[in-house]
């Protein structure tokens, strides 16, 4: 199921150009992390749509979901500090709809990758033990998964 949920991801951020984002993670969480893009989103409607593509994959892989998680996560992983936040540009939530779900500019593969990469998610939490999904991030954890 990671695996499977590793593709997605990085089927999905390959459209958007966050390939280099992807960081597959087969032991452990939802299967893979999403890293900082190497440059800041600006402003225009195409790094728009590739910002609410980052965040999607970034809270779809659950790592941000509780602290406990952190202490898994593997060297170099988010390293730019300060400059973070500049870089991807927390998105008004409130407004993920309008501007990114049901916008016609995604791509509807596009669209069916982030369903399937749902629904692998789900999968993955009905394996887990804790139905928090934290155990998934210890390691080594279930094969099953």
């Amino acid at each position: 199921m990671r695996s499977r949920a590793a593709v997605l991801a990085l089927q999905l951020a390959k459209r958007y150009g966050l390939d280099e984002c992807i960081m597959p993670t087969p032991a452990n969480g939802m299967g893979y992390l999403v890293d900082l893009p190497s440059q800041p989103f600006d402003d225009t409607r195409v790094d728009a749509l590739k910002r609410w593509t980052w965040w999607s994959l970034f809270s779809t892989s659950e790592i941000n979901a509780e602290t406990i998680r952190m202490a898994e996560i593997p060297p170099g992983y988010m390293t730019r500090g300060p400059q973070a936040g500049q870089i991807v540009q927390r998105p008004d939530w409130d407004r993920v709809a309008g501007h990114y779900l049901h916008s016609p500019e995604v791509d509807d593969r596009d669209f069916e990758l982030l369903v399937q990469l749902w629904s692998t998610g789900r999968m993955i939490r009905r394996l887990a033990e804790d139905p928090a999904g934290n155990d998934l991030w210890e390691l080594p954890s279930d094969e099953r998964i």
